[in-house]
């Protein structure tokens, strides 16, 4: 284990000022599991996103392959040379997790593709349709529940929908962790943003994680590994009901509410560029909260309103 992570591992932290990728690198994080991490830096992808690597005699086994770039397939197939590539298995179909894997496999033909499913239908209505892997098309549909066994790896299969409907976490028993992808984020809340997020499914997946026991690390797609599992997932859970209590709070003292009326209610200075993702979070507790009947939506006004219950 290199001594980056026994450092990570003494300060307990998932603050990305103590990660620095070493991009281009394959890095060590545990004995046969590696992490890559591509320099596709953003506000949404923070340190850029975490390909991860389970390797042993016959086998090399890529987590999310990332963006089609450069730099990370030069890496990757640095790393591919001591460890020939033989299977994929893609968390979802976002383009920076999901694209490199059309390189790939002309290069290694042999590789197996796993996945839930392909990329929901193109929305063109959806803020973030251009966010999507369309090309994506795995060999094999995994299930929520379902054991591979590769190798000396056993790895379980978790649908944890939310971020993104085909969304999968991977379980590793042999190293109590999860490889969560972007259902939980080091230093960062995830994204959900309808149509393609979902906040109630979002919340139980988190619910998931939490209950899921014996796990002692949790790797995201972005970010430094988190070692305190389960308090960081209750803190999310507990900052995503914080702002479900905001909204009905607002909503309660007010007839009735238009989306925009409780953005600028609750969001007061954000920066420009993050008002969209803002007001869909906003939209997807609103769903959400609908779905559970605490409030209705009038769709000729586009108004939303508290339901008083008995």
């Amino acid at each position: 284990m290199s001594n980056k992570i026994v450092q990570y591992q003494g300060l307990h932290t998932h603050d990305n000022r103590y990660f620095t990728p070493d991009y281009g690198k394959a890095e060590l994080i545990a004995p046969q599991l590696y992490r890559i991490t591509a320099a596709n830096i953003t506000s949404f992808t923070q340190t850029g996103t975490n390909s991860f690597c389970l390797v042993d005699e016959s086998h090399c086994i890529l987590i999310d392959p990332g963006p089609i770039l450069d730099s990370h397939l030069v890496a990757l197939k640095d790393f591919f040379k001591k460890h020939p590539l033989t299977h994929i298995l893609v968390t979802h179909t976002h383009i920076d997790h999901s694209p490199l894997t059309q390189i790939l496999l002309p290069l290694y033909p042999h590789t197996s593709v796993y996945g839930f499913a392909k990329h929901p239908s193109y929305d063109p209505n959806s803020a973030f349709r251009n966010s999507g892997d369309y090309n994506f098309n795995p060999d094999y549909y995994l299930k929520d529940g379902q054991r591979l066994v590769l190798g000396s790896f056993v790895i379980n299969v978790l649908h944890t929908p939310g971020h993104l409907c085909n969304h999968l976490a991977f379980a590793l028993p042999q190293y109590k962790a999860i490889l969560c992808g972007d259902l939980i984020m080091a230093n960062s809340s995830t994204l959900v943003a309808p149509p393609d997020g979902n906040m109630y499914d979002y919340m139980c997946s988190l619910k998931k994680i939490y209950a899921y026991k014996d796990i002692d690390v949790l790797h995201p797609a972005h970010g430094p590994p988190i070692f305190d599992p389960y308090g960081y997932c209750k803190k999310l859970m507990d900052h995503r009901e914080k702002r479900e209590r905001q909204i009905l709070t607002i909503m309660q003292g007010e007839k009735n509410s238009t989306l925009q009326e409780l953005f600028h209610k609750m969001y007061k200075g954000l920066p420009k560029k993050l008002e969209t993702a803002a007001t869909l979070t906003i939209l997807a507790h609103l769903q959400k909260l609908c779905l559970e009947q605490q409030i209705a939506y009038d769709q000729k006004s586009k108004q939303y309103s508290f339901l008083e219950h008995n």
